[in-house]
């Protein structure tokens, strides 16, 4: 009995394979990233993080996990409207971390992330129903889900600097509170920092006084709230000499309108560096492509051409 052992007619470039794995790491590949947040909370569910399993289980430490301040807002509310507030969670990951307010009947709360679907999904593996209503949806164009001065609270915990345009995404969800209502911002201090400017941490996210600050990793700070027209309401940070900590603030929305022009030509600024950073990126795997495809046929590419992507 014979064995025909097939090679191929060309060998592939192996210069390739090492263009195809900056790829995979490359920090621009947002598909790469978010997959790598959903395998981490797989393996969280699977191994019964308390975390998880708290907010789940609605025991004392999902109480802890929503925090005080977010439960006394919403107490202050239900007394002075005689009503539960509508809060929206952004960056809810897959079960958000205000459950306890749903569970407790304190909030009527929507969660929203951009990868809501797979959550729902790895969930369901899992046998686990998430207590918290939750969609699909981005930060830089929540006016496509969500009308402006939807909600009496929008709360994101540890998740403006997964976004591509942190900027962007905090006018957007100034747009969404009503006059009056809060924003509620907690963070961990410089995290981007701390996890090196890997995959989705990309900004590092400071209190200065009680202004929230954003730094990249050139070095560019841009403060998102000295020019809105919002009040602090409540304020707490707790940093270590090593600058790590954890800070979280309320701020109320006293006006609607952005007055301030200089605000406004500055998210516009970040919202052109992020839109030229993805342009980079889809020209370069344009150009990977290009060269797969000469090192593969030759024949179809007969003039020699390699553009380099970071000119343009």
């Amino acid at each position: 009995m014979s064995t025909t052992y097939y090679k191929p007619v060309r060998s592939f470039n192996p210069g390739i394979y090492k263009i195809l794995n900056n790829i995979r790491k490359d920090i621009r590949n947002i598909l790469y990233c978010l997959y790598l947040e959903l395998v981490w909370k797989d393996t969280s569910l699977k191994r019964e993080h308390y975390y998880l399993k708290s907010l789940i289980d609605n025991n004392v430490e999902a109480k802890n996990i929503c925090g005080q301040i977010v439960l006394d807002i919403c107490q202050r509310f239900i007394a002075e409207n005689r009503t539960m507030p509508k809060v929206l969670d952004v960056g809810c990951g897959p079960i958000s971390s205000l459950a306890y307010l749903t569970h407790n009947n304190f909030a009527d709360v929507i969660g929203i992330d951009p990868i809501a679907e797979e959550y729902r999904i790895l969930l369901e593996q899992h046998n686990i129903t998430s207590p918290v209503t939750q969609y699909y949806a981005i930060g830089e164009d929540l006016s496509s889900n969500f009308s402006e001065e939807s909600f009496d609270i929008v709360h994101i915990r540890n998740a403006l600097d997964h976004t591509q345009c942190p900027p962007l995404v905090w006018l957007n969800i100034f747009k969404l509170v009503k006059k009056g209502g809060l924003l509620v911002h907690s963070h961990s201090v410089r995290e981007a920092t701390k996890e090196g400017f890997k995959q989705l941490h990309q900004y590092d996210l400071f209190p200065d006084a009680e202004h929230l600050c954003l730094e990249d990793k050139f070095g560019n700070i841009f403060n998102l709230t000295n020019d809105l027209p919002v009040e602090v309401d409540y304020h707490t940070q707790n940093i270590n000499e090593d600058n790590t900590g954890w800070f979280t603030t309320a701020y109320r929305k006293v006006d609607t309108k952005v007055e301030s022009v200089d605000y406004l030509n500055s998210v516009l600024k970040a919202l052109t560096n992020s839109f030229k950073s993805r342009s980079e990126w889809t020209f370069y795997l344009e150009h990977t492509m290009f060269k797969m495809i000469e090192s593969l046929e030759p024949t179809l590419v007969p003039l020699k051409i390699d553009i380099n992507p970071n000119r343009f």
